[in-house]
């Protein structure tokens, strides 16, 4: 108890220092879930094992600061380690995870928010997000994330940080921290944290892409609703306008919540054309679409990873083209997305915008 009042009175007599707290994993404040989650000695540490579950510190309520962590991995299993910070109660939050079966791969590391319990790893993706990092196998390795307002960096076994992250996505308040393994075991130790109101950032981000022209840049999109009910003639619900996001798509697990058997959206556009024409419109989609026209099905298709080849990630992209017969007057354009698992997107744009207007 004594620790704990200590640090209470050094945040009141001085706001902007951190006190670092390092956490035994027999704290009563941890919280274990998944199957296979246990308290072990390995390596010559007191560490923790999880192949399949987390570890979340209830009482840790952070926002800025630094989170550390040690951690193994026996071998190069496929596998997904990491922390996860500013947790909320709707099981959204940010999160960094290393992927031990792809060292020295462009994909070996991931940052990405989770809205819902949905990750969207498919929608964020490349050089802001990742980096290529090289593990060691069966010794222990040295994870530290530091947070800044809607900044953070990445260092692993480094002076310097391997990965900055320019712009977190989830826009989370303080919340809860935690630690987690899925498919393939890792061992942590040594957890610690230290709450610091905008702490330095010794990185710098990587340049933005640029955006292609003619993106959609808002959308409209209905309730969440069964996935055998795709068809806009049988939607009467209510309609969202959002907007899209810097990487030029829409993040709809940001709005929505799936659950058993109802993990589709409506997306609406509706289209003013000065005249008869037939336009085509690229877009992206995370997991699977179906295109309509004035109620009318045009095109159907499938992302979903590892649907186009064995390797393929079912990242979010403008691979897709349809050519739409826009009549003069008002048209109104139906995507119903679904998602599966990685990210719940869409992104689209107009080869080009004469004389049509979206409103």
């Amino acid at each position: 108890m004594r620790i704990y009042y200590l640090f209470f009175m050094a945040t009141l007599l001085v706001p902007f220092s951190g006190y670092s707290e390092v956490v035994s994993f027999n704290d009563k404040n941890w919280t274990f879930s998944g199957e296979i989650t246990k308290k072990v000695t390995y390596a010559g540490q007191d560490a923790l094992y999880i192949s399949e579950g987390s570890a979340v510190l209830k009482n840790a309520i952070f926002e800025d600061g630094i989170i550390e962590v040690d951690l193994i991995f026996p071998d190069d299993q496929r596998g997904f380690s990491g922390i996860t910070w500013r947790m909320q109660e709707d099981d959204s939050y940010e999160h960094f995870y290393i992927r031990p079966h792809l060292s020295k791969q462009s994909d070996a590391s991931q940052y990405t928010p989770v809205f819902h319990g949905d990750t969207g790893w498919q929608l964020y993706f490349g050089p802001q997000y990742s980096v290529a990092l090289e593990f060691k196998y069966n010794t222990w390795m040295h994870l530290k994330i530091v947070v800044a307002g809607d900044q953070a960096e990445i260092y692993l076994d480094s002076e310097k940080p391997v990965l900055y992250i320019n712009d977190l996505k989830a826009d989370l308040p303080a919340g809860g921290i935690g630690i987690s393994s899925t498919f393939a075991p890792a061992y942590f130790a040594n957890f610690s944290y230290e709450k610091i109101d905008n702490p330095p950032l010794k990185g710098s981000p990587e340049p933005t892409p640029k955006l292609p022209e003619n993106l959609i840049t808002n959308i409209n999109v209905s309730d969440v609703i069964p996935d055998n009910i795709k068809s806009p003639s049988e939607y009467n619900g209510q309609w969202t306008r959002i907007n899209m996001e810097t990487n030029g798509a829409f993040n709809i697990s940001r709005f929505r919540q799936r659950s058993a058997n109802h993990n589709t959206v409506l997306v609406k556009m509706t289209i003013s054309s000065e005249y008869d024409t037939t336009r085509k419109f690229s877009y992206g989609y995370s997991d699977n679409a179906v295109a309509y026209i004035n109620n009318t099905p045009l095109a159907g298709g499938t992302n979903v990873y590892q649907s186009r080849d064995y390797r393929y990630l079912g990242t979010i992209g403008l691979f897709d083209d349809i050519y739409l017969p826009l009549k003069k007057g008002k048209n109104e354009i139906y995507f119903a997305i679904s998602e599966e698992f990685g990210g719940w997107g869409f992104m689209g744009k107009f080869e080009n915008m004469d004389g049509l207007t979206l409103e």
